[in-house]
């Protein structure tokens, strides 16, 4: 039966969803930063479900330039659920389906339900918005609904969520100037105090 709900998912024309029920009061991430050239993980969060979610699929929007997706791990919340698939060839970013192994998350829970890990390849300074959709607001980018938070309830009714939107930022690492007290003490240091 599940099955057959994520093919219904998948199988959904654009246009055709409206006035879809909120299953949780926020999905997605906080703001983040990190080097250049390392790997970083965001949580992706629900917050306060309002029924129990045994399947999630969402759309990550960031930019392909500045980060990377390396790999989705499950959460807090869906530890014991089967390994996250992940579609990672869209221009604007990656769809994620969650499933769970007979074990829903509960109604009121917030926590994490993946983990995102992340290559950060953009340099010092630059930002990445890492968005997520709401259902019944998609982007006309969008054209279909791997773009948006899908949440199911064990009815194997549709809903969604308000999205929490994070920034991203490549770390600028600056060297702080060094004072005239600073230098005098070197130089002292070095020459002796007879200056």
């Amino acid at each position: 039966m599940l099955l057959s709900f994520i093919v219904m998912f998948l199988a959904a024309e654009p246009g055709v969803l409206a006035d879809l029920p909120y299953f949780a009061d926020e999905f997605g991430v906080d703001d983040a930063s990190g080097d250049k050239n390392s790997n970083i993980l965001m949580p992706v969060m629900i917050c306060n479900t309002a029924k129990a979610i045994p399947c999630i699929l969402f759309g990550i929007h960031y930019d392909k330039s500045i980060l990377g997706l390396a790999s989705v791990r499950l959460g807090e919340l869906t530890s014991d659920w089967n390994t996250p698939t992940v579609n990672n060839d869209f221009d604007w970013g990656a769809a994620v389906a969650l499933v769970d192994n007979g074990n829903p998350i509960e109604a009121s829970s917030t926590g994490s339900v993946a983990e995102l890990e992340f290559n950060v390849t953009g340099e010092p300074g630059q930002i990445s918005h890492i968005d997520f959709y709401d259902l019944n607001y998609l982007p006309p980018h969008c054209d279909d609904i791997y773009c948006g938070i899908q949440l199911s309830d064990t009815d194997y009714i549709l809903g969604t969520a308000h999205p929490r939107n994070g920034t991203f930022t490549v770390v600028v690492h600056t060297v702080p100037a060094a004072s005239g007290i600073t230098i005098l003490l070197l130089l002292n240091a070095l020459l002796g105090p007879g200056l």
